[in-house]
């Protein structure tokens, strides 16, 4: 379909998108009366349009909640799934250190100094001024 073509009417000249916006008509609608089913320009802009056997369009059925919210149900339960491994690593890691901790301090190192003197740094005295 083209609206590149001009069309004249009661003195008036616009192309079919001009038209269409004056008369409230779709430009398909007055492209195919004018050069498919032969009307007059008079007749084409004038008559008003009817919806196919006569009934209105029907609407668009509406877009349901439940198919918008999942994109988003979608993402939190992922972040919600990575929450939880990263728990679980860090769970792991802590049982992990505990273990290697306990190995390699020996608690008689640490009962071994109060007792023994020359393990423990010697205090040092200031200078007074």
């Amino acid at each position: 379909m083209s609206t590149h073509h001009l069309l004249t009417h009661k003195g008036v000249t616009d192309n079919i998108a001009g038209w269409a916006k004056r008369v409230g008509i779709a430009p398909a609608t007055i492209y195919t009366r004018i050069f498919s089913l032969g009307w007059t320009t008079a007749r084409a802009l004038t008559t008003p349009a009817v919806h196919r056997l006569g009934r209105p369009k029907k609407a668009k059925p509406a877009t349901p909640v439940a198919t918008v919210t999942r994109p988003f149900q979608q993402l939190t339960d992922q972040q919600l799934a990575l929450q939880r491994h990263f728990n679980s690593i860090l769970r792991q890691f802590n049982r992990d250190l505990h273990v290697l901790m306990s190995r390699t301090l020996d608690p008689g190192v640490v009962a071994d100094l109060l007792k023994n003197e020359n393990d423990r740094s010697t205090p040092v005295t200031q200078d007074s001024v």
